[in-house]
């Protein structure tokens, strides 16, 4: 109860705001802990009068005291009413975090935990899509493929205490056998920050996944979200970054553009340590043309190329030295198979056709990053598109992670020849 507080003054946060309203009930979040309260208008018009410094006997009538204290301790509790004189202690010094815990985990892995030693692959979320002009929704794509992976279970021995992996029917091995697997958790976002902050938080939890030795793993979120994990990995090494993606996302740049799934590929393109970017999988009609682009950096590869001239046109565009970091927008594959996104374009990759490709690059090239971005479960089917993006993922990874722990094999001359 309050009673022994009736003597102190309280004050509203400033860093309040309301989230929504309706005739009966106000929801109220604070922009710094994103932390939300729901009130009754009632409750709301009350505790608005501490809008200035006022003691709780001075704003609730005695009659309503007992209704309205539990709503009192919370707001406390949650920082949202603030003794006077702690107010200014509260306000000036801003909460410091990067990720925000989530209530499932991809695969059903582990959560990874400050002070423990990274596994091989990290997990991160970014549901952000205000970088995607279109359509929202791709927000929810990161919640959506933890919720749909539980048909993958993640299960480490009982004897051994090592990751047990997966068997792959369709190639007949074990995958990720021995590869441990944890998730962060999803990039923390506070309302109304902009692009670039939110971009540099992106870096920043990117970087310390970096620093742990660990393999980043992103789950998205728009194309947009590629940006800060390239920039950070490029600080690193000369790369080539291989761009599955039915568009080109090389809009011209424009000032006071900011980053956009649409300009996305050319702001990568223009990084310093980015060799060059392999772009795989454009089609359809276009106004302009966007595959004889006069661009040195650029390797068009069209989903009619890449059928026609085999894996070697992909390979062939990025040195056997050169480490690489792989991008997939969903909407590289047909949207027969994966309808959940913003920018369906007919004739795409089949499931089969996009799982070869990423076995030929994790287990032929140096991937050292990898990223699935535009999954909009608000247009999905049946959870069609979910499910296939969990395939891609322990497809690609089954490939990057067997080639690190072995030596990797030569490409054969089937390879080299072979049509997708």
């Amino acid at each position: 109860m309050l009673n022994n507080l009736y003597d102190r003054r309280f004050v509203l946060s400033n860093k309040l705001a309301i989230e929504s309203m309706t005739d009966g009930e106000v929801t109220i979040f604070h922009i710094t802990t994103f932390s939300r309260l729901k009130l009754s208008k009632g409750v709301y018009n009350l505790v608005s009068k501490f809008k200035e410094p006022a003691f709780v006997s001075e704003v609730v009538p005695e009659h309503l005291r007992e209704k309205v204290e539990p709503h009192l301790l919370k707001l406390v509790e949650k920082r949202f009413l603030l003794d006077e004189e702690d107010a200014a202690r509260f306000e000036e010094v801003p909460l410091e975090r990067r990720l925000a815990k989530t209530p499932h985990t991809l695969f059903n892995s582990p959560r990874h935990r400050d002070g423990e030693a990274a596994a091989d692959v990290s997990v991160v979320g970014v549901p952000y899509d205000l970088g995607n002009i279109i359509a929202p929704g791709a927000r929810k794509g990161p919640a959506e493929l933890r919720m749909r992976s539980f048909d993958y279970d993640y299960r480490v021995d009982l004897l051994t205490g090592r990751p047990r992996g997966w068997f792959d029917v369709e190639q007949e091995e074990r995958i990720l056998e021995g590869v441990s697997i944890s998730d962060w958790g999803d990039v923390w976002f506070r309302y109304g920050e902009s692009p670039d902050q939110i971009f540099r938080r992106v870096g920043d939890v990117c970087a310390d996944v970096a620093a742990a030795g660990s393999f980043p793993l992103v789950i998205g979120g728009d194309h947009s979200i590629t940006f800060p994990v390239v920039e950070l990995l490029q600080q690193q090494q000369p790369l080539t970054v291989v761009w599955f993606d039915a568009h080109t996302d090389f809009a011209p740049l424009a000032p006071g553009v900011c980053n956009n799934h649409a300009n996305v590929a050319r702001r990568i393109m223009g990084l310093p340590n980015v060799v060059n970017v392999v772009e795989v999988g454009h089609r359809g009609f276009t106004l302009n043309d966007k595959v004889h682009m006069p661009e040195e950096k650029l390797v068009m590869l069209t989903a009619p190329r890449v059928r026609e001239r085999g894996f070697a046109s992909i390979l062939d565009s990025i040195p056997a030295s050169r480490p690489c970091y792989v991008s997939i927008d969903i909407d590289a594959l047909d949207p027969v198979y994966a309808p959940a996104t913003g920018t369906p374009v007919p004739e795409g990759f089949s499931p089969a056709e996009m799982k070869q490709m990423l076995r030929a690059l994790g287990r032929h090239r140096d991937v050292v990053g990898l990223d699935l971005v535009e999954i909009n479960p608000e247009r999905d089917i049946g959870w069609r598109t979910t499910i296939l993006g969990c395939h891609l993922l322990l497809t690609a990874l089954g490939a990057i992670m067997g080639r690190r722990k072995a030596k990797p094999p030569e490409p054969s001359a089937e390879l080299a020849g072979q049509a997708v």
